[in-house]
């Protein structure tokens, strides 16, 4: 593999800019509300059974209390396209960042039943 294709692949597989500034944006987003819970470092936080289920519950109540501005500006729940792409774009930066996958059904067993209530 050519020394640039293999440079571009190392930093994001060829992502637009935009796409690369709304994941770290929603990271940033979610970094902010754990550390408003004052919630432990999440790179600890996981290594445990225990913990996992608590960052489980924490993930279910951030995206429970996420809103976004509607057309007249009143705050409400996201939509379901909108909220998927939340989800996405934080999944990629919690996995890249901190090796934390939130769709591991073997380690977050209960994240999908909450996904599915948010988004139903």
């Amino acid at each position: 593999m050519p020394e640039a294709a293999l440079a571009k692949l190392e930093q994001g597989g060829g992502l637009k800019p935009a796409t690369l500034a709304a994941r770290k944006r929603e990271l940033q987003y979610f970094l902010t509300y754990w550390q408003e819970e004052e919630l432990e470092e999440l790179e600890e936080l996981v290594k445990t059974e225990e913990g996992c289920d608590k960052f489980s519950k924490e993930l279910g109540r951030y995206f429970f209390q996420y809103r976004v501005k509607g057309k007249t500006g009143e705050e409400m729940l996201p939509k379901r396209q909108t909220a998927q792409a939340v989800r996405s774009r934080l999944k990629s930066e919690l996995i890249a960042q901190y090796k934390i996958n939130i769709t591991d059904n073997l380690k977050f067993p209960d994240n999908e039943k909450k996904w599915k209530a948010l988004v139903m």
